[in-house]
């Protein structure tokens, strides 16, 4: 590793000239600054295989994403939704389904709840937080769209049918 911009006993000599109160102001914006630089929520999807990052998108807590999707068996339209909450995780927050069959959530934990939305079944208030979502893109049938900030990312175009991709959050340096 290099020097640092400032070594420390200079910071040290710069703080005590500042004064004791300017001093402890100046050393707390310099570190919230440098923490805030290094601490950037990106949602990725990568490539198990390879290890390669296929897209890198920067979020922010309370952003939605969903991912949409044909049924293999079904063949019907599903779409999942999930949130990123203030610690940078994922959470599903509901799955919209138009067959329920082989798959599809059979049971409500307490507070999830169903309801027929536009003639598609939708469990809701799930609240289940996923350190990350893997998922195999589908090869014919399934068709996997990835939806964030207005986006609509078919993921076999960014990777390749077949592939097994990690959707997760990471923190960046910036």
């Amino acid at each position: 590793m290099g020097e640092p911009i400032i070594p420390l006993s200079g910071l040290w000599r710069v703080l005590r000239r500042l004064g004791r109160g300017l001093g402890v102001a100046v050393l707390a914006a310099l570190l919230t600054v440098c923490s805030g630089w290094q601490r950037a929520p990106v949602l990725t999807v990568t490539e198990s295989r390879t290890g390669r990052v296929v897209l890198s998108e920067p979020v922010s807590a309370g952003d939605v994403l969903k991912i949409r999707y044909i049924h293999s068996i079904h063949r019907t339209p599903v779409e999942e939704r999930y949130h990123i909450d203030r610690r940078g995780r994922i959470v599903l927050d509901s799955v919209r389904y138009e067959s329920y069959g082989v798959g599809m959530l059979s049971e409500l934990e307490p507070g999830e709840t169903f309801h027929w939305e536009d003639g598609a079944m939708v469990v809701a208030n799930l609240n289940r937080v996923i350190g990350s979502i893997p998922l195999r893109i589908g090869q014919v049938i399934a068709d996997h769209h990835l939806l964030l900030h207005g986006m609509d990312v078919p993921l076999a175009k960014i990777s390749h049918p077949g592939a097994f991709v990690v959707i997760a959050v990471r923190i960046a340096s910036a």
